[in-house]
């Protein structure tokens, strides 16, 4: 821009001195940035429209905000990731469906697990009696099948907490939600790790949020910016009189 005014001026100035000109106003005006450009950019990259409309210190704050809300998620993600494997873990060392089938009398019907007896898939809730009737004759051929709804309601429900391998020996232990102390700790163990989970959920939200508060901010940025930057200038031009001090030229300049 100041290239564009030194070469204006210098060429006005020369025309001036040979023509003698009546005073004229000249208007420079930048070429406008497009907010749309700017919208899109933060959109996609949430601090890049600040920096295409020149306002660099709100574009490290939001661009700095998401490398924080990325970095965030990803590790409340793994740690997530990482409590699943280990709440599984336990429960397939803590929880037996052998206990449980043997334990078990069929109430209540409330929740269902699948489990396979020699081959046969049967449902907890609605095939409890063929289920107990094949498991008397292959009791030991006999698997659950481990789904989500499996973890879930082996910590959630008392009606699996036969499985669990210290239910016998845990009387007088029970409480409202908890049957014995691997119960226990398994329901805490799958607490944590889901709300892990929540939070990595909640934080990429929170990401969805900065990339549309950033597209908009840039794009009211970069039409302040156009508001702002048009430069105009009035160049008022004596015809040629010489005295002892030469040529008189009178600049007056309105930004």
């Amino acid at each position: 821009m100041k290239k564009i005014l030194i070469i204006t001026i210098l060429v006005l100035s020369l025309s001036t001195f040979i023509f003698g000109q009546i005073p004229k106003k000249f208007e420079i005006v930048k070429k406008p940035k497009s907010p749309k450009k700017a919208l899109i950019m933060s959109a996609i990259v949430p601090g890049a429209g600040q920096f295409y409309s020149k306002s660099k210190i709100a574009g490290i704050v939001y661009g700095a905000l998401e490398i924080t809300g990325l970095t965030s998620a990803i590790l409340l993600k793994q740690s997530g990731e990482d409590g699943k494997i280990e709440y599984k873990k336990y429960a397939d060392g803590h929880w037996n469906v052998n206990y449980f089938l043997e334990g078990y009398t069929g109430n209540p019907k409330t929740h269902d697990m699948i489990i396979i007896v020699d081959g046969n898939r049967y449902s907890v809730r609605d095939d409890w009696n063929s289920l107990s009737n094949a498991y008397n004759k292959h009791e030991n051929n006999v698997t659950a099948v481990k789904d989500y709804h499996f973890y879930e309601n082996i910590g959630k429900y008392k009606q699996f907490q036969d499985g669990w391998i210290d239910f016998g020996d845990s009387t007088g232990y029970e409480t409202l939600y908890r049957s014995s102390p691997y119960q226990s700790k398994y329901s805490d163990m799958r607490y944590d790790t889901n709300q892990l989970l929540k939070s990595s959920s909640y934080v990429v939200s929170a990401i969805m949020f900065n990339h549309i508060v950033s597209a908009i901010d840039a794009m009211v940025r970069t039409r302040k910016y156009n508001d702002g930057n048009s430069v105009s200038f009035n160049m008022n031009a004596v015809p040629l009189v010489y005295d002892d001090n030469g040529a008189i030229l009178n600049f007056e300049f309105r930004f």
